[in-house]
């Protein structure tokens, strides 16, 4: 009787083993094979999320070293308002008359613009009330209006202009209705793109995390080596609330030269704030 009780507990020990080994046994597929870090190294790239384009630059180091920033780059600066006026013809000239009116994009007259001209000799005035009337002297220039909004200037379409002495032109420039924006930064020129020469606190320029030095490359896609400074004020400004995209190259907070993409939302730029 003692042997087969022996017999009777190896089956059950070797039964149960048995069981143990069924409900324990280990997967073909090794356990450290699941872990996500392998499973994402595994995920195609095209499956991969766009990132969308940040609203501000990651913060940065005390390491970071940008290199000066260039003087202003030449240029003929905007004449201020209070010194605005026609040059005096020399005597006995014979005069040509330059009339019309300035008015925004809704056919409404504009309160307080310029007459401005691209060239030595064309005529600047400032323009009260939307319309003028002048005596010029002869001239053949690109007339265009301009008013500041706040910092920034903002300009007509340009109108060539041909007149003889006795010669009379009627014109009407057109401003935009909306007010302008811009992101709030002094700029040159250098032969990688343009460089950030001073950020005004409070505007969309310092909320993205711009610093002076950093080199704006990229605008709206456009590489900023094919723009002209005027191009590249266009397009970095706007009517206020919208969006302008641009490419910045800066320094990390490890020290390495990076460029990241950013968006800006255009807002009004005071006209102290670039003094």
């Amino acid at each position: 009787m003692r042997w087969r009780r022996r017999a009777t507990l190896a089956l059950v020990a070797v039964a149960s083993a048995v069981a143990a080994a069924w409900w324990m046994r280990v997967p073909a597929v090794p356990i450290q094979a699941a872990a996500p870090s392998r499973v994402a190294a595994r995920v195609p790239a095209h499956r991969a999320p766009v990132p969308s384009a940040p609203r501000s630059l990651p913060p940065r180091g005390p390491s970071r070293s940008p290199s000066p920033a260039p003087p202003p780059a030449p240029g003929d600066p905007l004449p201020p308002l209070s010194v605005v006026s026609l040059p005096p013809p020399p005597p006995g000239a014979t005069l040509a008359t330059l009339q019309g009116k300035i008015v925004d994009d809704t056919s409404q007259l504009v309160a307080d613009a310029w007459i401005m001209g691209e060239g030595p000799s064309c005529p600047w005035f400032r323009v009260q009330g939307g319309r003028f009337d002048s005596p010029v002297q002869p001239f053949h220039c690109q007339v265009y209006a301009m008013r500041m909004d706040g910092a920034i200037p903002v300009r007509s379409p340009s109108i060539d202009v041909d007149l003889a002495a006795g010669d009379e032109a009627d014109l009407q420039l057109v401003l935009p209705s909306r007010r302008t924006g811009g992101v709030g930064i002094a700029f040159a020129f250098v032969d990688d793109g343009v460089v950030v020469r001073r950020v005004v606190p409070g505007t969309p320029a310092a909320r993205a995390g711009l610093h002076p030095g950093d080199v704006i490359v990229q605008v709206d896609g456009t590489p900023t080596t094919d723009l002209s400074s005027r191009d590249f004020q266009e397009a970095m400004t706007g009517p206020e609330g919208t969006d302008v995209h641009f490419v910045v190259r800066y320094h990390d907070e490890n020290g390495r030269e990076v460029e990241a993409p950013v968006v800006a939302t255009r807002a009004f730029v005071p006209g102290s704030a670039l003094d």
